[in-house]
């Protein structure tokens, strides 16, 4: 399932204003829990502000800074909307030869068309190669004049930085909610960590749905074969 949820609409439509919007994503790498992605739409005045106020992409953050600026992006007036990408989708679009770049354009295409207001430019974050991503967006009916695309869009572009936050603090809360739920600690949920590895196997028989299996970690493991 993708669902698709308004965090805040409170965007000041003066004309005099100069609206803007960026887009990051958050959990492509975990083989845990979903795709994050997040559309931020801001007046270039405010962006300006919360500049100042410390936004950057996130991975140049603290956990806890992330968490403060999120509750301060909220305070501002904006517009964010966030699209959660389950598993099982993620599976379905790779398996399908697709792919995850296609399935992330997709989705940044209907938040683009089901969501702006009056954005006169969308900053994109892109997953890869710049071109086939545009290429991607086209596809699905994005507008190549009204979007730019590029690789670490996030720590160029400030309004890109403030989706990153967004979408960053959503994932690590999806990721927080299911290790209560289970009371499993499985770490970040990359394959990387060893807190992640080691508890793969339970959490396939526990609670499948909540993983990748076209990861090459997780066919490794439904295969009987050890890391």
């Amino acid at each position: 399932m993708i669902k698709f949820e308004v965090l805040r609409d409170s965007l000041d439509l003066k004309e005099e204003n100069y609206i803007i919007a960026g887009i990051d994503e958050a959990g492509r790498g975990p083989v845990i829990g979903p795709l994050v992605v997040a559309y931020v739409e801001v007046d270039s005045k405010i962006l300006r502000k919360l500049i100042k106020l410390g936004v950057r992409d996130s991975k140049m953050l603290s956990p806890n800074k992330r968490k403060t600026l999120f509750r301060l992006i909220m305070t501002f007036p904006t517009r964010i909307v966030i699209a959660k990408i389950d598993p099982d989708v993620i599976d379905e679009w790779v398996l399908g030869k697709k792919g995850l770049n296609s399935l992330e354009a997709y989705v940044v295409s209907r938040l683009i068309e089901g969501y702006r207001v009056c954005a006169r430019k969308i900053y994109i974050d892109a997953p890869s190669n710049e071109t086939s991503y545009r290429e991607y967006l086209s596809k699905y009916g994005v507008r190549r004049e009204l979007v730019i695309v590029e690789i670490k869009a996030d720590k160029k572009w400030p309004v890109v930085s403030m989706a990153s936050v967004i979408a960053k603090v959503i994932r690590d809360e999806e990721i927080d909610a299911l290790k209560r739920k289970l009371g499993i600690d499985f770490g970040s949920g990359y394959p990387s960590d060893p807190k992640t590895r080691s508890a793969l196997p339970i959490l396939i028989k526990l609670s499948p749905e909540i993983v990748r299996k076209s990861w090459k970690t997780i066919r490794k493991i439904m295969k009987g074969n050890s890391f």
